[in-house]
């Protein structure tokens, strides 16, 4: 199969892709100030450029796979505090990664990975929270099929790269 960008796909292609064999990744970094030379999105951009070699490793790596990149939210907790950066609070960063995963969960998706670029401590702690909430909420609506092995959202990110290995499809 291939890559997809979600915002150019219509819903008939979105809802064709095999539930089983698709991953969804999320891209969830801030724009913040890293210094006067560095663009306020370098997290994102880093994110996204994960995410990117991310999708094209397991594409490469599992024939028949699909992968889904969701555009980049640019959200983050515990940033600088400077012109530039837009701050936005911890609860807000988990709230709306537990939206983003529990919508797409709901429409079948089994496997969510949450791409990272930003190394806030807060901000880390809200996208592990909100894995932890998706994965509960698929498993008390889980399918038949469902297993105990199949998590709703893991957290993939450049900061901890090793975190996502067991995770893997």
């Amino acid at each position: 199969m291939s890559v997809h960008l979600l915002e150019e796909m219509s819903s008939p292609a979105l809802d064709a892709l095999p539930r089983e064999r698709t991953v969804i990744v999320l891209t969830v970094s801030p724009l913040e100030e890293h210094g006067p030379h560095l663009p306020v999105g370098v997290d994102a951009f880093t994110a996204r450029h994960f995410s990117e070699a991310l999708a094209a490793e397991l594409v490469r790596n599992r024939p028949g796979w699909a992968v889904v990149l969701a555009p980049t939210l640019h959200l983050g907790s515990f940033t600088f505090d400077s012109v530039g950066t837009i701050r936005v609070r911890q609860r807000l960063v988990r709230d709306v990664v537990v939206d983003y995963g529990d919508s797409l969960a709901r429409a079948g998706f089994r496997y969510i990975f949450v791409a990272n670029g930003h190394g806030g401590p807060g901000h880390l702690v809200a996208l592990e929270e909100a894995s932890a909430i998706v994965s509960r909420m698929r498993w008390r609506t889980r399918s038949a099929n469902w297993s105990s092995s199949e998590r709703g959202l893991a957290v993939v990110s450049r900061m901890r790269p090793s975190a996502w290995a067991s995770n893997t499809p």
